[in-house]
């Protein structure tokens, strides 16, 4: 296994974003877009700072992969940086043919996706009360939840 890299960049605007670089040095470089939560800025200018962290790194050209919520990072990026991103992809169709598009995910997510497709008002009340709640909690319960998913792979 290639040795990981932290570096940052800065940019025009002051901030400073970390980047984790990891696999071949020579190889072809593949940006991923985490899934969600993946940033403390939900809205940050995304193809911006992935042109500064391509400048960063030396890269003019390169694929993008994005996962889960990480989608809509790819597709703007993808759309607003043409001259750097080759090639994009994500996740396949949920109806693709002989593909179980559950398998790995967390059964809580799961449920909800299930629940989306059977019951979308009942999935809908669901998500209402689930924003009452987080918006109750402090930011140490939050962050408390998010690091309980990420070590229980949900």
């Amino acid at each position: 296994m290639a040795a990981v890299t932290q570096r940052t960049a800065r940019t025009p605007d002051g901030r400073t974003l970390a980047i984790e670089e990891a696999g071949d040095p020579v190889g072809r470089p593949v940006l991923v877009h985490n899934g969600t939560p993946n940033s403390r800025h939900l809205f940050a200018p995304v193809a911006a700072d992935v042109r500064v962290i391509c400048a960063e790194l030396g890269i003019g050209r390169l694929a993008m992969w994005g996962i889960s919520g990480g989608g809509p990072y790819l597709l703007a990026c993808a759309a607003l940086l043409p001259d750097l991103v080759a090639a994009a992809a994500s996740l396949a169709p949920a109806d693709a043919e002989g593909l179980d598009w559950f398998d790995g995910m967390g059964q809580d997510n799961v449920d909800d996706f299930k629940l989306q497709q059977s019951d979308k008002e009942a999935a809908r009340a669901k998500l209402e009360a689930e924003r009452e709640e987080n918006l109750a909690a402090s930011g140490e319960d939050l962050a408390g939840v998010i690091l309980y998913c990420l070590l229980a792979g949900d």
